[in-house]
C-alpha cells in the first residue's frame, strides 16, 4: 500500500494501489477477488523506486499540457522490453506504470494511445502478462483511482489480436471487451424493467427527466449507504430531483425482493429505489457491474453521459449544464 507523488509535468499526481481504497463493494458473483499484489503488506507504508528513469523534459516546454505530452510520448524511451530482470521487482514496475497512466489519461486518447499500446506491442511472456495485469488494475478495476475504460479498450483490442497472448487470456479479455462495449459514453443505455416499492413496473427507457442518475446498488453495501447519505445531505441534488431536473434512480439488480424491501425505508422521498425483479440485468449481462455502487448519468433520451462516474464528477457536470 503506497502513495506516490510525482511532479513531472507541472501536475501533481497521487496514485495508490487499488487495494488501499474502499470506493465500492465487491460483487462476488461477477468479479474475481483482486489479487494481493499491493506494494507493501501489513499496512506498512512504502514507496518503491521507479523501475527505470523518467524522461528528461526539455526546459523549453513550460505549460502542463506540453510537459505531459512530452512525458507520455517519451516515457518508454529508456525501457528495455526484452529485459526480464524487471520482473524481479514487480512493485517498482507497478509504481512506474501507475505514474505513466496517471498522466496518460489526462491527455486526449488519440494522443496517448500509441504510448499506452507500446508495452503491449513490444513485450512478451511474463513481461506482457505483467503489463496486462497492471493495465487492468489501474484502468478497469472498480476501485482504481484512475479507472477509465475508454483508455483500456484499445489495450484489450491490441491484446485480442496478439499471438503472444495465451488463448485462455484472450477468452477472458473477449468477455470483458464485450461488456465494456455496452453502455459506453455516447451510446444508448440498455433498457430493462424495474419494480418500485408500491409494486408498479416501469421501463428505464420511458422515465427520463432532463438527466437521470442511475445507481446500481446492493442492500447492506457500506459504500452504497455512504453514497445515499451523501445525497440525502446534499441540498443541490435534492433540489434537482424535486424540481424534475434530475431523476435519481437506485436499482438493485439481483432480484432478492425480501432483502430489497427490508432496506426501502432508508431512502428519502426524492430518491427512487427499484429492483430488477426479472433478473435480466445479471442474466443477460446488460451492464458491467463490477462493484457497487456503479453510477451512470443519462440524458433525457437515455444516452450515456457519464459511466462508472464518481458523484463529485456528476455534480460538476450538472452544474456546468445548468
Amino acid at each position: 500500500m503506497y502513495r506516490k507523488f510525482l511532479i513531472a509535468t507541472g501536475l501533481t499526481l497521487m496514485l495508490g494501489t487499488i487495494t488501499t481504497l474502499a470506493a465500492s463493494c465487491s460483487r462476488q458473483a461477477k468479479t474475481s477477488p483482486i489479487p494481493s499484489d499491493s506494494i507493501a503488506q501489513n499496512g506498512v507504508e512504502a514507496e518503491p523506486e521507479l523501475a527505470f528513469p523518467l524522461p528528461n523534459i526539455p526546459l523549453s516546454l513550460t505549460t502542463p499540457q506540453e510537459r505531459a505530452s512530452y512525458f507520455v510520448k517519451h516515457y518508454w524511451d529508456e525501457f528495455n522490453f526484452t529485459d526480464s530482470s524487471y520482473l524481479a521487482k514487480p512493485q517498482n514496475m507497478e509504481v512506474s506504470v501507475a505514474n505513466f497512466l496517471g498522466v496518460a489519461i489526462a491527455l486526449p486518447l488519440g494522443e496517448a494511445k500509441p504510448s499506452i499500446l507500446l508495452p503491449i506491442e513490444n513485450s512478451s511472456g511474463g513481461m506482457l502478462e505483467l503489463f496486462l495485469r497492471l493495465y487492468k488494475k489501474y484502468l478497469y478495476d472498480p476501485n482504481s483511482p484512475i479507472l477509465n475504460e475508454e483508455y483500456y479498450i484499445p489495450v484489450v483490442e491490441s491484446a485480442l489480436k496478439s499471438p503472444k497472448v495465451s488463448y485462455a487470456e484472450r477468452v477472458r479479455l473477449k468477455e470483458r471487451y464485450e461488456l465494456m462495449l455496452r453502455n459506453r459514453v455516447g451510446k444508448k443505455a440498455e433498457d430493462f424493467v424495474y419494480e418500485l416499492g408500491n409494486g408498479s413496473l416501469h421501463r428505464l427507457s420511458t422515465r427520463f427527466t432532463p438527466h437521470t442518475m442511475l445507481v446500481f446498488y446492493e442492500p447492506g453495501c457500506h459504500t452504497c449507504a455512504a453514497l445515499l447519505q451523501q445525497l440525502q445531505n446534499d441540498e443541490q441534488f435534492r433540489s434537482w430531483s424535486e424540481t424534475k431536473q434530475l431523476d435519481i434512480l437506485f436499482i438493485y439488480p439481483d432480484g432478492d425482493k425480501t432483502t430489497w424491501q427490508a432496506g426501502l425505508s432508508e431512502f428519502p422521498a426524492f430518491i427512487k429505489a427499484g429492483i430488477n425483479s426479472d433478473g435480466s440485468i445479471v442474466s443477460k449481462q446488460l451492464y458491467d457491474i463490477k462493484a457497487t455502487p456503479t453510477i451512470y448519468l443519462l440524458d433525457k433520451h437515455g444516452y450515456v453521459l457519464q459511466k462508472d462516474a464518481r458523484i463529485e464528477v456528476i455534480k460538476e457536470y450538472l452544474n456546468e449544464k445548468k
